[in-house]
């Protein structure tokens, strides 16, 4: 199966994907759980948060958390319910997906705070536009940028944002970072690790 024939898959059932009810943990849930016993690791900008789950980086930046999440593809089809063809599990066995969540430390909406540096529509457009290109994935020396991107969910009925990013040839099973130019919040260029033991000492 061809790379944009998975892309064309995952995009079609995007808006469906992941949308637990309210007896299930999403990973934003999962990232801030208890996150004042983790390890704590300060940046200029954004404190980086040690969640003890190596496919899960989570961090601060003024009201804003941040939940990074890396899952395979095959398993991203698998929790909707997509029978997969025989056919394209060599392909999608080497895919991986990112999931990205921002969510309110207070108790407004995320679209609500006074940090956040676009308007509804700006952000529309940039989520739409140009997001991935500010994602840049690191493994073993080699970068990766996301080939596409789409919000999960809407702005004004969420009361956060959540954005799954396609294309990546990621090994779960060993070490990368996930560097973000963060323009929607202002926290700028934030470095969430992905490994075994990532302790933040």
């Amino acid at each position: 199966m061809k790379s944009w024939f998975i892309q064309i898959l995952f995009f079609s059932t995007a808006l469906i994907v992941f949308s637990c009810d309210s007896t299930k943990k999403d990973s934003f849930s999962d990232a801030s759980k208890d996150h004042g016993d983790n390890e704590k690791k300060a940046h200029k900008n954004y404190v980086l948060i040690d969640v003890k789950n190596k496919l899960i980086s989570y961090a601060e930046f003024g009201d804003v958390g941040y939940s990074i999440k890396a899952i395979s593809a095959l398993d991203f089809l698998e929790k909707q319910g997509k029978k997969i063809d025989e056919n394209d599990i060599d392909e999608l066995h080497n895919e991986s997906v990112i999931i990205m969540e921002f969510k309110s430390l207070t108790s407004k909406d995320v679209t609500d705070l006074a940090q956040i540096k676009l308007t509804d529509d700006d952000l529309m457009m940039y989520l739409s536009g140009s997001f991935n290109q500010n994602i840049h994935c690191i493994q073993e020396g080699k970068t990766q940028i996301p080939s596409g991107a789409q919000l999960d969910g809407s702005l004004r009925i969420d009361s956060k944002i959540k954005i799954l990013l396609f294309g990546l040839n990621i090994d779960l099973s060993k070490p990368f970072e996930l560097e973000y130019f963060d323009a929607i919040f202002g926290a700028g260029k934030m470095i969430f690790e992905f490994n075994e033991n990532k302790s933040l000492v």
